[in-house]
Order: structure tokens, then C-alpha cells, then sequence
């Protein structure tokens, strides 16, 4: 009888160990599956991030050139008030 009981001991723990093993592999698993989708949403993440700052900086690119344009035409108005002032000064703008 007592060979029997610890046969059947030795087997349970066995059994237990192994089980517990198991569940130990399996939540290690788990564990690594969701640590590898979190770090791809982070991938995704930092490529939306990178992709907006690309649009900002190509939106800021093109309001300087903006700007640059309307200074240009700015200075040729200028050019073009000077030019009349200096026909009204020299009598020029009228035929009489």
C-alpha cells in the first residue's frame, strides 16, 4: 500500500511540475506576442509621427516660398510707384 501511495505521489508531482512548466512557457509566450505587437504600433506610431513632421515641414517650405514670392512682387510694385513718381517729377506723366 504505501509502495502504491508513493507511486501515485511521485506521479502527481511530476504531473504538477510539468503542468506548472507549461503554463510558465505559455504566459512567456503570450508575453513575448504582445511585446511584439506593442513595439510594431510604437513602429507605426513613429511613422505617422515622422510622416506629419515631413507634411509640416514641406507646408512650412512652401509658405516661405509663398512669402518670398509676395515680397517679390512687393518690391516690383515699389519699382513700378518709383518709376511714376519719377515721370510726375520730371513733367512726363502728362502730355500738356
Amino acid at each position: 500500500m504505501l509502495k502504491t501511495f508513493l507511486i501515485a505521489l511521485f506521479t502527481y508531482q511530476i504531473t504538477y511540475y510539468t503542468w506548472l512548466k507549461l503554463e510558465v512557457i505559455e504566459q512567456k509566450h503570450g508575453k513575448a506576442g504582445e511585446i511584439g505587437d506593442l513595439q510594431e504600433q510604437l513602429r507605426e506610431a513613429v511613422a505617422r509621427q515622422k510622416a506629419k513632421a515631413g507634411e509640416a515641414v514641406d507646408e512650412v517650405a512652401e509658405a516661405g516660398r509663398a512669402v518670398v514670392e509676395s515680397v517679390r512682387e512687393g518690391t516690383e510694385e515699389v519699382v513700378k510707384t518709383g518709376e511714376a513718381v519719377g515721370k510726375v517729377a520730371g513733367g512726363g506723366w502728362w502730355p500738356w
